[in-house]
């Protein structure tokens, strides 16, 4: 039996960011090691089984309850190690472990004294004097301490010394002998060697190998170090050449047809008898004070009871017939108009072909006969969802960060705010302490809501498969129509409250997230393929550099769309004033900015193999419905690839200007320690605690 079992788990953070299409069953007694690269998508993976995250598709459970629906059960019952621990930190450690064990409906816990010896751990003194290695023993502890037949550990030996780290596999070994099933994830081989049975390796959010540990060690090799004893030797290695890489760029799957009134885009494409479908519903006359509450809509609809069956059954129907079916909001920006956008709510559905029929009948039951009034459900998904908020939003930081710090300018971001940002956190967090009170108005408010979105006129519908399979599309969208809104409603909008806020947000962990973001083309520049080189060069050098190895962050970024929305952004930072100076020197760094050809050659071929990951054809469907509402064409994306396959030094110079602009807009957020956003009170408008 697979206690930990993921099914096609897709969450996109941009192109080649996040987790694609991800199948990973763990057998019960197995210790399983997860190995990738930062930014691979392990962590994204981890928090999609507590129940942090909610997928773009896909499902995943443990012990057979669904992570989304039944997290605070997973919770209770098994151990899990963050990568980065949220301490109360005025708290004592002892205080933190009881904490603990009350919110497990446990007095005692059998381990906590072995444990603490094992660690060599005195648990009394308060959390924020203790050192980074203290800390990590601390959530080892409460992670193990109630014996759990289940563990999740991400990172597990981060911060401790070699003395402490062989404690802990001697830990896992003796945990591996009492048969309990453990998801460890790292980036030491040899802490995975010691202590697992089988190993995944994440490369690009892809499951890109599953092998038995035993087999590695079996087929291991000796390495050597090779050093040169000139530079003119080294030279000569051979490397890819421009002119190896193919000028080719992408293909669209996009065939146009009608039912209707009601467009329907057909991506015909092999996919081996699987049919991937969207009904997407436009948004653009919902009432302004709606607007948030789709945030709340996407995670109540398919979990709730429906007319014909309970929410448990309508959950193990569908999981038991298809690949998912998923409420959810997405934005379609529009490159060619600027801050133009397109929001949508869609429903998303996978299934076998000879199962469309009975998906489709799913989405109908669920659009249209879903229990909105049960009050006491809406109470449990309310208090599920705070509860993943308040593990995301700062564990996730830096895209919480960058996307508050655009939506002070970009419709697009201040939209995904209202329905998934921090704002939608203080509306969850406001409904669940008030509910008794506010109960009435949100059931008033979601089905005021969905009679605004499920309307005919609304629909738009998106489907990858094959030719055959497409057969009898129409006939089934015009089923779903039937039963859609058809009453009059007055038009609304939203009101894009754009305006620089400049926020700091305090959180108890101790470390920043600081981003700074703006738009190229509101400056007047257009965009360029040379700036996917740029991102390249400043990730993996200047960034670096300066953020990474000098100022000690964990990780950095930068980011450059089509429609100009652009931003730089820092991950676990020790800094904060450093880090936005190193963002101002960018301009300085681009203008002087010069490399061998063969230097550029990398920076080249890291860029396009970026773009060339192998694409499923269910992302090869989404890529291509993006390009149809972003005005985009098979020649847009030519022009790019060979904009970048010929930039050289003097390219990457010019766009000094595009950072410059962008970093000169000012729109700074922070989510952070008290200590340095008040070290640093003149950078924000306003400061809060999150």
């Amino acid at each position: 039996m697979s206690v930990i079992d993921i099914r096609g788990l897709t969450k996109s953070y941009g192109p080649g960011k996040g987790i694609f299409d991800l199948t990973l069953q763990i057998p019960s007694g197995e210790v399983f090691g997860y190995l990738g690269p930062n930014g691979s998508g392990k962590t994204t993976t981890i928090r999609h089984l507590l129940g942090f995250l909610n997928a773009d598709s896909g499902a995943c459970s443990v012990s057979g309850m669904d992570c989304r629906t039944r997290a605070a059960e997973i919770h209770r019952t098994l151990g899990y190690l963050p990568g980065e621990i949220a301490f109360f930190d005025e708290m004592r450690g002892s205080e933190y472990l009881r904490f603990l064990a009350h919110m497990r409906g446990l007095r005692v816990c059998p381990r906590e004294g072995e444990l603490l010896a094992r660690f060599d751990l005195d648990p009394s003194g308060r959390i924020r004097r203790m050192s980074k290695g203290m800390k990590q023993k601390l959530g080892l502890v409460a992670a193990f301490m109630h014996d759990p037949d289940i563990l999740i550990l991400d990172e597990p030996t981060s911060g401790l010394d070699p003395l402490m780290q062989q404690a802990f596999v001697e830990l896992i070994q003796e945990e591996k002998t009492q048969g309990k099933t453990i998801l460890m994830s790292s980036h030491s081989f040899e802490e995975i060697e010691k202590t697992c049975d089988r190993v995944g390796i994440l490369r690009a959010g892809q499951l890109s190998a599953l092998v038995d540990v035993a087999h590695l060690q079996a087929s291991r090799r000796r390495v050597y170090a090779v050093r040169f004893d000139s530079e003119e030797n080294k030279q000569r290695i051979p490397l890819l050449k421009r002119t190896d890489i193919d000028r080719k760029s992408v293909r669209l799957y996009n065939e146009q047809h009608r039912q209707e009134d009601t467009t329907i885009l057909h991506h015909k494409i092999c996919t081996n008898g699987i049919t991937y479908a969207a009904l997407l519903f436009d948004t653009k006359n919902v009432p302004d004070e709606l607007i948030p509450y789709m945030g709340i809509l996407k995670s109540v609809l398919g979990y709730v009871s429906t007319r014909n069956y309970s929410y448990s059954e309508l959950f193990n129907e569908i999981n038991a017939n298809t690949g998912g079916i998923y409420c959810g909001t997405q934005v379609f920006q529009q490159p060619k108009f600027n801050l133009g956008c397109t929001r949508m709510f869609g429903v998303r559905m996978k299934c076998l072909n000879d199962k469309v029929n009975f998906a489709f009948d799913m989405i109908k039951e669920i659009l249209t006969t879903s229990k909105i009034d049960d009050e006491k459900r809406l109470r449990e998904i309310l208090g599920s969802m705070k509860a993943n908020l308040q593990q995301s939003i700062p564990g996730a930081g830096h895209s919480s960060a960058v996307l508050r710090a655009s939506s002070y300018f970009s419709p697009s971001a201040y939209f995904q705010e209202q329905v998934g940002g921090i704002a939608f956190y203080e509306l969850v967090e406001r409904l669940d302490k008030n509910f008794d009170e506010m109960k009435s108005d949100l059931v008033t408010k979601l089905q005021t809501l969905m009679r605004y979105i499920f309307r005919p006129e609304n629909l738009f519908v998106s489907i990858t498969c094959d030719g055959k399979a497409f057969e009898g599309t129409k006939e089934r969208v015009a089923a779903v129509k039937e039963y859609l809104c058809h009453d009059q409603l007055a038009k609304g909008c939203i009101n894009y409250r754009l305006e620089q806020k400049n926020e700091a947000f305090i959180t108890s962990g101790q470390v920043q997230y600081v981003a700074s973001c703006g738009n190229f083309k509101e400056a007047g520049y257009e965009y360029t393929g040379a700036l996917r080189i740029l991102k390249m060069i400043l990730d993996y050098d200047y960034l670096w550099a300066n953020l990474r190895v000098k100022g000690g962050a964990y990780g950095c970024m930068s980011g450059f769309k089509r429609n100009g929305e652009s931003y730089v952004v820092s991950y676990r930072d020790p800094h904060l004033e450093k880090t936005l100076k190193v963002y101002r020197g960018i301009k300085d760094y681009l203008e002087k900015f010069s490399c061998p050809e063969r230097d550029m050659t990398k920076y080249i071929i890291g860029t396009i193999s970026a773009l060339d990951t192998p694409m499923n054809p269910s992302a090869k469907g989404e890529l291509s419905l993006n390009a149809y509402f972003g005005g985009l064409t098979e020649d847009d994306f030519q022009k790019e690839r060979e904009e970048i396959l010929d930039a050289g030094c003097e390219d990457i110079r010019k766009l000094s200007k595009i950072v410059d602009a962008v970093i000169a807009q000012n729109n700074i957020c922070v989510i952070g320690t008290s200590a340095k956003i008040e070290e640093d009170r003149e950078y924000f408008k306003e400061v809060k605690k999150l």
